[in-house]
């Protein structure tokens, strides 16, 4: 490996984009950037890339087939090269393999300044780190931890859903638009336990389930605020009349009746002895701040006490379409249905919590930033605070950037 200045890593055939997979056709040039530090790990990364149980684990996977790789003497060169990668505006993204992104804190780890840097310059672009560290585990805020020595198959399965969660991340192409698309209200508890699977199929890409829910083995991802919230979905007509779900979205509410939506979400959640304790936690742990962004906000005291006072306001989230169904507007049906659901309701805010990668999309709809970044539960990454003000009399708006 030298240590000198980067140099790639070449694999048969021309790098220059990623296989499309039958749920995509996003197109990327992904490069993966080394920078270790450790000699011992340093030869270790060298010889697994090089040696033969690699290259097949490698070449049964379509995400990496075609992949650029680098070394960077050091970690503090990578700003500079991420950006002159992804400012060539080839649909480049980025894989940052290093062992200086996290550090011990007490019994467990956070990231490092030079982490954090990167994460804060690159969050609004196609950008995914991996940590070397002893500790294997989840940390905020990093897309993936491996162990300094991890068998093959373990590197090609992680980097492989780090490009599809890129891939997903990415701007879809514009396409035409779903033939009979139909978004409404979820009407019947099939209806719901459907969306609760599309979640979990998304989700487990996106990396957004936390081992504890992933321990209850469901393949479903739902929560306490599921049997509080309207959720709506996006539907296209099939052969033989039916119909197939292809997004869904969820309004949380401050001001709920109990109804048909949160006796199924009970029931689905009950008949997984796991995902009902699961359950039962998340409920502890929620259920006095109303909304989610107040439990991950720190939001000023005024607003927290009219959400406690039932003032109807609401939060947006869970706004999840499949890969395939990208490009074509759905999310923006989906978003449009659950703000048209808010205005009827009289909603005097509603709410969001975002990744910076998608914060120009709900801009488009209204939603401007709290001025705040909080680290979201459940999800493990750090977002932004958004608010869509409605226009009942006394709506101030709220502090912006």
């Amino acid at each position: 490996m030298n240590d000198q200045a980067p140099n790639v890593l070449e694999f048969p055939g021309s790098p220059v984009g990623i296989e499309e997979t039958p749920d995509s056709d996003q197109h990327l040039a992904v490069h993966l950037i080394i920078c270790l530090r450790e000699t011992d790990i340093r030869a270790g990364w060298a010889a697994l890339l090089a040696g033969h149980d690699f290259e097949h684990e490698r070449a049964s996977c379509t995400n990496l087939r075609q992949l650029w790789v680098e070394y960077l003497p050091t970690l503090e060169q990578a700003p500079e090269r991420i950006d002159q990668i992804l400012r060539n505006g080839n649909g480049s993204a980025v894989v940052l393999l290093a062992d200086g992104l996290l550090e011990r804190r007490g019994h467990g780890r956070i990231c490092t300044p030079i982490a954090r840097t990167l994460r804060e310059r690159f969050a609004r672009e196609l950008y995914a780190s991996v940590a070397i560290s002893p500790l294997p585990g989840r940390v905020a805020d990093i897309d993936l931890v491996l162990t300094p020595q991890p068998p093959p198959a373990v590197v090609t399965d992680g980097l492989s859903l780090l490009v599809e969660r890129l891939r997903y991340f990415a701007r879809p192409p514009s396409r035409p638009a779903l033939p009979g698309l139909e978004v409404r209200r979820l009407s019947t508890r099939h209806e719901l336990y459907q969306s609760f699977k599309l979640r979990y199929r998304v989700y487990s890409v996106m990396g957004y389930l936390e081992q504890e829910f992933l321990d209850t083995e469901s393949r479903v991802e739902l929560g306490w605020c599921d049997a509080i919230s309207v959720h709506f979905g996006a539907f296209i007509p099939t052969q033989g009349n039916g119909r197939e779900l292809v997004g869904t979205s969820r309004l949380i509410l401050t001001r709920h009746e109990n109804n048909s939506v949160s006796e199924w979400t009970y029931a689905i959640a009950s008949a997984r002895p796991m995902l009902s304790d699961y359950f039962k936690k998340q409920r502890r742990g929620l259920a006095q701040f109303r909304l989610p962004i107040f439990r991950n906000f720190a939001l000023n005291d005024e607003m927290c006490e009219a959400a406690l006072a039932d003032v109807p306001w609401g939060e947006l989230s869970r706004v999840v379409v499949p890969p395939k169904y990208r490009g074509r507007g759905v999310s923006r049906h989906l978003i449009k249905a659950a703000l048209n659901e808010a205005e009827s309701m009289h909603l005097n805010r509603v709410f969001l919590e975002c990744l910076e990668i998608h914060r120009a999309m709900y801009e488009a709809h209204g939603f401007s930033s709290i001025g705040q970044r909080a680290e979201v539960m459940g999800i493990g990454k750090t977002m932004i605070g958004m608010v869509r003000c409605g226009t009942a009399p006394g709506n101030a708006p709220l502090a912006r950037e």
